[in-house]
């Protein structure tokens, strides 16, 4: 660090949080942080030996990724964190269904990452919920499965077992592995989630009568119709 001088390392710090970046986001994040390197010095980067080079867009070495982020304020890093989940979000706005490509597979990935890393578990479901629906309904569910699973480790970790946060996540990567055809993976989390809704929420609740009903329609699929009326 002490070879480079005040915006090489503001920059460099800055361009640590992404995983990767390249024209368009090295933009937008000089812009955003001001940390006073020329615009018009993007190609200049690529003389650093720990800066990577793939498919156009540029990393840096893992070593020294993590030795630039103990220089980096806490508060800065999850402000760049953040910055980057609206980045990606922004490209997932209103996208057709039909027309869902590998670039919004990257968004959704990359926005994944930034939000777990600047919010609450609990702000990283609901923003997920929202965010993913297009890729659920779109059938992406192999993608999406992953990212819920991290979900219910955070909030398990963070909340009480029986939390209706967990429920609901529950239910949801349950909802995923039964359209996967996972039934078996699917059983569990769907009477896991049931008996939470019934025990905090109460089993006239509307979510514990969802989750009853998803229940059902997996013995369905299962072929034990004797349980579908339980």
């Amino acid at each position: 660090m002490k070879y480079l001088n005040g915006p090489e390392q503001e920059t460099l710090k800055v361009l640590s949080i992404p995983r990767f970046w390249n024209r368009d986001i090295f933009k937008a994040l000089i812009e955003k942080f001001k940390t006073g390197y020329s615009l018009t010095a993007f190609s200049e980067l690529k003389r650093f030996s720990f800066v990577q080079e793939t498919e156009g867009k540029l990393s840096l070495h893992p070593l020294m990724r993590e030795s630039l982020q103990v220089y980096q304020d806490q508060e800065v890093k999850k402000e760049v964190h953040g910055f980057m989940c609206d980045y990606y979000t922004n490209q997932l706005n209103s996208i057709d269904i039909k027309t869902i490509a590998q670039e919004h597979e990257l968004a959704l990935t990359e926005a994944f990452y930034h939000e777990k890393k600047s919010f609450e578990a609990e702000d990283l479901l609901n923003w997920f919920i929202t965010v993913s629906d297009p890729f659920d309904r779109a059938a992406f569910w192999q993608l999406i499965a992953p990212m819920y699973e991290e979900i219910l480790q955070a909030l398990e970790a963070k909340l009480e077992p029986e939390h209706p946060y967990v429920a609901t996540t529950l239910n949801n990567l349950a909802e995923l592995y039964k359209n996967m055809g996972a039934y078996e993976k699917a059983l569990p989390l769907y009477q896991r989630a049931l008996d939470i809704c019934e025990k905090v929420l109460g089993p006239e609740h509307p979510d514990a009568a969802t989750t009853l009903n998803n229940l059902s329609l997996l013995y369905y699929n299962m072929g034990a119709y004797e349980k579908v009326t339980q």
